[in-house]
């Protein structure tokens, strides 16, 4: 016989009766199967039936994204560093380091050794003053000032490389020129790239480089040439004061713990002109006995500092007593500075020289070594 569902008799209310029991003994275990048999449909037809709301998917979905972040947090790095470093990361954001120029060759007019003096004084001159200024910025945190500076930086670094490979030089200087040219180059490259990176260190590097580059890198060459030694570039940073503090007495600075005790103790004041803000400045020194000999390095360094641009700190630098012979002249080697995403390291000094007491000169008063006040600086 059909099933006709306008036409059912008793026993299928019964059986649709039966089914609605069914489904109330599941969701409350506390009415019997006979009970629930027994319920008038108009009752079950006022019961609520249950209807989802927003909060039936959006607690869940919080939920979800909760466990997601502490499942990164306490797992997800290692997950990802499994497959890739955070410094190949960031390789494939900014692309490849870029690669060396290569070896220049120089086309155009002639020059004779005079000629060439002037003509290469004058290409130096066409980007000096550009990267001069740019100095400060490349050594701090703000990308979209460094971006802007590094593009500068490279055009005006791309002036002098220009310059220099169109004209054909003496070939008793071609050497010692090629080097500069390369280094003219490479470091055009370098200002692109932190021109583009999406990191300050990159721009931090280019600044190293280019004050490494300006401390006489060029010296040969200009000896060649008969021109005198060129500017430095200037860190961004002032040595405007040091003094000779004498010898630390911890006891008598009620220090029991001081590891400078009996140490010689010389403050170098440095003041930033990085913008932006500095959280530790240390440094290292080379020590020159009265009669010029490198006879060892000194230490120190103030951390926890925020020294905004403009602002100075006081370094102390402790010098083992051994060394600390009066007349003695002091060098910067090293210094290095953290700001929040910076971290900034120039080695000034341009020899090490012998520590164990051979003859070496110290550093000429124009090198950066012998920054600010440190040229005429004495041991007492």
């Amino acid at each position: 016989m059909t099933d006709d569902p306008t036409r059912r008799g008793d026993g299928d209310a019964r059986h649709v009766g039966h089914r609605r029991g069914g489904i109330r003994k599941r969701n409350n275990d506390a009415v019997p199967h006979d009970a629930a048999d027994s319920i008038p449909p108009v009752i079950l037809a006022a019961i609520p039936s249950w209807k989802p709301t927003v909060w039936t998917f959006l607690v869940p979905a919080v939920l979800v994204v909760v466990a997601a972040i502490g499942g990164y947090l306490l797992g997800g790095v290692q997950a990802i560093s499994s497959d890739m470093c955070m410094s190949d990361a960031l390789s494939q954001v900014n692309g490849r380091s870029p690669s060396p120029v290569d070896y220049p060759t120089y086309d155009g007019p002639e020059l004779t050794r005079r000629e060439a003096a002037q003509y290469y004084a004058k290409a130096v001159t066409a980007s000096w003053q550009t990267v001069e200024d740019a100095l400060p910025t490349l050594a701090g945190d703000d990308l979209n000032a460094i971006h802007e500076q590094a593009g500068t930086v490279a055009d005006a670094l791309h002036r002098s490389y220009a310059m220099l490979l169109a004209r054909t030089w003496p070939d008793d200087v071609t050497d010692d020129l090629d080097d500069v040219v390369k280094r003219y180059g490479n470091l055009e490259r370098s200002a692109r790239y932190a021109a583009e990176s999406i990191v300050a260190a990159d721009a931090n590097d280019l600044m190293r480089d280019l004050i490494s580059f300006g401390n006489h890198a060029d010296a040969e060459l200009r000896d060649d040439l008969g021109l005198p030694a060129g500017t430095p570039f200037t860190p961004p940073f002032d040595i405007v004061a040091v003094t000779d503090q004498g010898v630390y007495d911890a006891a008598a600075n009620e220090d029991d713990r001081s590891i400078n005790d009996g140490k010689r103790i010389v403050d170098v004041t440095v003041r930033s002109r990085v913008p932006g803000t500095l959280n530790s400045v240390n440094m290292s020194v080379s020590i020159y006995s009265a009669i010029g000999r490198n006879v060892g390095t000194a230490d120190g360094g103030v951390d926890g500092l925020a020294l905004r641009q403009g602002q100075s700190v006081v370094v102390p630098v402790a010098i083992d007593p051994d060394l600390a012979d009066g007349g003695a002249t002091l060098a910067l080697k090293t210094i290095w500075t953290h700001g929040s995403v910076s971290s900034v390291m120039i080695s000034l000094d341009v020899e090490d020289g012998d520590a164990s007491g051979g003859d070496v000169s110290v550093p000429a008063a124009d090198s950066l070594s012998r920054l600010g006040v440190f040229a005429d600086f004495r041991l007492r």
